[in-house]
């Protein structure tokens, strides 16, 4: 292909301009009252002034849990820590349906260990702690286990695990609080 003066359009360096590399300017600034970002936390950004992703925020995630329902595991902690969870969580679902946008497990939790912390209920401190310690990945079982030290001694989560030495993997928390809530003596590895 020639273009009117005779040249071929592969001379001309225009035409390969879109396969320049081209910079993007970062975001400095959001203006909160843009209505394209009304629903940004649709898709899992953050808020930029808390850093909360915004389908995680209490205030939102209280108006995602079903009627009955109760959070759990990572989420609940990140309610008792003040750290944004990374999933929602939920146990004690009506019904046996999951709940779309939510990791549901089917556990028994008795109603003393259920609190509500800024107005969303979830199981407590302790209950939480136990679940993670037997069920989540073992780095987040371990930094649980190691926060919950200044809430609570290792008698008491001994307890508390021999209170429900019947649950599934009671034996992996039990092992696991051996290590983390164990002080070690001086010398020891």
């Amino acid at each position: 292909m020639t273009t009117a003066d005779g040249a071929s359009l592969w001379d001309r360096e225009w035409v390969f301009t879109w396969l320049q590399p081209h910079t993007v300017d970062p975001v400095t600034r959001v203006d909160p009252t843009d209505p394209l970002l009304r629903h940004a936390h649709c898709d899992g950004s953050a808020s930029p002034w808390t850093g909360v992703p915004g389908d995680l925020a209490t205030h939102t995630l209280s108006s995602r849990i079903p009627a009955g329902a109760v959070v759990c595991m990572t989420t609940a902690w990140g309610l008792h820590t003040g750290m944004p969870p990374s999933a929602i969580d939920l146990v004690g679902l009506p019904s046996r349906l999951p709940v779309p946008g939510t990791r549901t497990f089917y556990m028994e939790v008795p109603a003393g260990e259920v609190e509500t912390v800024d107005g969303v209920r979830c199981t407590s401190r302790l209950r939480t702690a136990f679940d993670l310690a037997r069920l989540a990945p073992l780095d987040v079982a371990a930094q649980a286990l190691t926060d919950l030290r200044s809430h609570c001694s290792p008698a008491e989560f001994d307890t508390f695990v021999n209170l429900h030495a019947r649950s599934r993997h009671a034996a992996r928390a039990r092992r696991l609080s051996s290590l983390v809530l164990r002080p070690t003596s001086s010398g020891s590895r």
